[in-house]
């Protein structure tokens, strides 16, 4: 190392190294990164392959290109789907639902009864503790509580509600072999059983 390049590299760090650091700038960096990727997750595809990771879009040869290379961070797998993010999920998503209901369709017994209890039992442990935040709250009202200090009862109340009406959809759905059927929810929702 010469005397000039690690001249430069410490007024480099004395001009910008320290002053960003002490203003705060990587972890501005990482928060934006951070946002980016979790922004991501909620917008991009997700992988047809592992049913968990959100697929990255690789970087085109020629940026005329309508399809590229999509890449999953979880299971490594890649994927060739067009360049738009929009037009990949509609590509990838209906892979997703053409898979599940194939898995749907080829569940042997055993495993749909398995899985109908699993979600069963999920919906009554919701509805539980769903009761169990209402009586609370309704508790601390009698007993003269503010209704702002007990608000978050409420809120955890109609969490546990909607996790328990959504293992109950689960339960039907496997019960029936009902997958990506639209208008499937709405019938469930005013002729189904909601607790099971």
């Amino acid at each position: 190392m010469s005397f000039w390049s690690g001249t430069k590299r410490t007024a480099k760090y004395v001009v910008w190294g320290m002053p960003s650091a002490i203003l705060g700038v990587p972890m501005l960096r990482l928060g934006s990164r951070q946002i980016r990727d979790l922004y991501r997750s909620l917008t991009w595809p997700v992988c047809p392959h592992c049913q968990n990771g959100t697929l990255i879009r690789g970087e085109a040869d020629d940026p005329t290109a309508v399809e590229t290379s999509w890449y999953c961070r979880k299971c490594k797998s890649t994927f060739t789907a067009p360049v738009d993010p929009r037009e990949a999920n509609l590509v990838f998503s209906a892979a997703r639902r053409t898979a599940a209901v194939d898995a749907m369709a080829h569940l042997a017994d055993t495993s749909r009864a398995d899985l109908m209890r699993r979600h069963r039992w999920r919906s009554r442990w919701y509805f539980g503790m769903a009761a169990l935040f209402l009586v609370s709250f309704l508790v601390n009202i009698a007993l003269g509580a503010g209704f702002m200090a007990l608000l978050n009862w409420l809120i955890l109340t109609s969490v546990m509600f909607i996790f328990g009406l959504k293992a109950s959809y689960r339960c039907w759905q496997v019960t029936y072999g009902v997958v990506f059927e639209p208008g499937a929810f709405r019938r469930w929702f005013w002729r189904g059983r909601w607790f099971v």
